[in-house]
């Protein structure tokens, strides 16, 4: 499966733009969005209607959206903020929001209906992958660690929920400064898309 992945495009047309490049040149079979797609929450539907290029697109709320209701009329634009979806024998998962520190609160409170659904999941689906979405990333990773102040700034609790459940593929955002960068834990693949996006199969 194809999966056009970005984050933190913040209304950006350029990258907006630039993801739709991206779209019509690699025609992925799902677009997944790891968070603030807007401004302070301002125009939920409106800014998820221009990331909509036509095949599904799966989102979480990122610290700017964290409170925010959705009220997405659009069938195939999907929350899956604490919750999943199955897609092409692949499990999606998401925990959104969040901000600092190295416990993260949203997965804190999820993680035991987010690792039920795993759990049925595998039940049946013996061959299936596990893509987990969050917008903070896991902690010690490329993906989280920020050079000017030579600190890891990820969530512990969103690494430890990532190795115990065997996910395959991490998607995450947030740390501007980590846009691009990728990571691997054992067999699990970890990557900040940025707001360009980036192309992953699995």
């Amino acid at each position: 499966m194809k999966i056009l992945a970005f984050t933190d495009t913040h209304t950006n047309k350029k990258n907006i733009l630039n993801l739709k490049k991206s779209y019509l040149k690699y025609n992925p079979d799902i677009l997944i969005c790891a968070g603030d797609f807007t401004n302070m929450g301002l125009n939920i539907s409106k800014n998820l209607d221009t990331l909509h290029f036509g095949k599904k697109l799966l989102f979480i709320p990122g610290n700017h959206e964290e409170y925010s209701n959705f009220n997405i009329k659009r069938k195939n634009i999907i929350s899956i903020h604490n919750s999943s979806i199955i897609f092409k024998n692949t499990l999606f998962l998401g925990c959104g929001g969040g901000f600092s520190g190295h416990i993260e609160e949203n997965i804190r409170k999820s993680r035991k209906q987010l690792e039920q659904s795993i759990k049925n999941f595998r039940k049946s689906n013996k061959t299936g992958k596990i893509v987990m979405v969050t917008h903070r990333p896991p902690y010690k990773t490329t993906c989280d660690y920020i050079k000017e102040i030579d600190e890891h700034v990820g969530a512990k609790n969103i690494r430890n929920f990532l190795i115990k459940n065997k996910v395959d593929l991490s998607l995450c955002g947030h740390i501007h400064e980590c846009f691009g960068n990728s990571d691997q834990i054992g067999k699990m693949f970890i990557i900040n898309p940025g707001p360009n996006g980036a192309i992953v199969e699995i």
